[in-house]
């Protein structure tokens, strides 16, 4: 252990000299073993300083360049000629028979009428170890209840009067 800490101060001092030479260090740590046995590793370098902007000099500075000057002004839209008025609609005509009412369309021959709709599935009540399963779980937790061969009821505890209990969001039913 003591010669791997030897290494690893020879390589950062190495490392440290040639630092002038490039702007990042680098620094690697290959410990093998206990995790417990391999030392920390070194806080990272700061960051170099930006390089100081040069002084301006009073005798070789510019001035300032003039301002450009403004647009000219746009023209003068001429005036547009008055939009003559919309003529009237013509008159409805008299003579112009209704619609006739559109007769009724006779069943496609050969398609079967709708079946009814299903009455809805019967939901059991959630049991009462599925509360109890919540009792010891957080609010938020997912928990999935089985109930029987092919019948499943999934839901999250939620907190309700104080207490943690299961809330049914989805009941499978496979036979």
């Amino acid at each position: 252990m003591k010669s791997l800490a030897t290494v690893l101060l020879l390589a950062l001092a190495a490392g440290h000299a040639h630092a002038a030479d490039r702007e990042r260090v680098q620094v690697r740590i290959h410990c093998s073993g206990n995790s417990a046995d391999c030392p920390a590793p070194p806080a990272p370098p700061a960051p170099p300083a930006p390089p100081a902007a040069p002084a301006p000099d009073a005798a070789h500075a510019l001035p300032a360049p003039p301002a450009p000057p403004a647009p000219p002004a746009p023209p003068a839209s001429p005036a547009l000629p008055a939009i003559p008025p919309v003529p009237p609609a013509p008159p409805v005509a008299a003579h112009i028979p209704p619609v006739p009412p559109v007769p009724p369309v006779a069943a496609a021959p050969g398609v079967p009428p709708v079946p009814p709709v299903p009455p809805r599935p019967r939901i059991p009540a959630v049991p009462a170890a599925a509360h109890a399963a919540c009792a010891s779980k957080g609010a938020g937790s997912e928990l999935a209840w089985k109930l029987g061969e092919g019948e499943t009821m999934r839901g999250i505890c939620r907190k309700q009067g104080g207490k943690t209990v299961f809330a049914l969001r989805e009941y499978t039913l496979d036979r």
